[in-house]
């Protein structure tokens, strides 16, 4: 980007626990039978910091997360996997001018969300008999603010302004499935709800 203009910073993390046991993972896979448990997590985030006309600063930032635990288990004619999923994200806009000496008009956005998902599946080859249980529940807030930010000392700053909310809640998504032969036997699809709250 053009020199002072903009700068931006990009980095990631990932486990290495899920390396380590990716070869149980893969043995047993091959085998055919066994039991193996794994868990992965990774992380990236981004800011970009950029100028606006002669004083304005804007910035972006954002963040990403995710963890995986898994556990797959064979005996014989049962096989049993369970799934666990659970991470967030968030991101920032944030602009900010300088009026004058001692104040600066600040506007931010402001968006963040939890999700967690299970995932569990048991299988018997010899009865063709497979059950399925799936859930999902998510939040999620997105935040506005409009204020001022005044020194009013060296050591303390007044701020004032507005600020709104909006909170998206899903607490479950959740399906329950059973087949034998290919043909289902029990569907179950409930709690499927979801909630919004407006703060001002």
């Amino acid at each position: 980007m053009s020199k002072n203009k903009a700068s931006y910073t990009i980095g990631g993390r990932i486990s290495y626990l899920g390396l380590v046991l990716l070869p149980q993972q893969l043995i047993v896979k091959a085998n055919g039978s066994g039991t193996y448990t794994n868990y992965w997590l990774y992380d990236v985030n981004a800011n970009v910091n950029t100028n606006v006309g002669e004083k304005g600063k804007l910035k972006f930032s954002f963040f990403h997360n995710n963890d995986y635990f898994s556990q797959y288990d064979k005996l014989k004619d049962d096989i049993s996997e369970i799934n666990f999923k659970w991470g967030n994200t968030a991101g920032v806009v944030l602009y900010r001018l300088p009026l004058n000496d001692t104040t600066f008009l600040t506007a931010k956005l402001n968006f963040s969300g939890f999700r967690f998902i299970v995932n569990i599946e048991n299988t018997n080859t010899a009865d063709v008999l497979n059950t399925i249980y799936y859930d999902k529940s998510t939040i999620s807030n997105l935040n506005a603010a409009v204020g001022f930010d005044r020194q009013i000392s060296k050591r303390y700053i007044l701020s004032y302004g507005v600020s709104g909310d909006v909170t998206f809640i899903k607490p479950n998504n959740l399906d329950f499935s059973t087949t034998q032969n290919g043909n289902i036997t029990n569907v179950l699809d409930t709690f499927s709800n979801q909630f919004i709250s407006l703060v001002p």
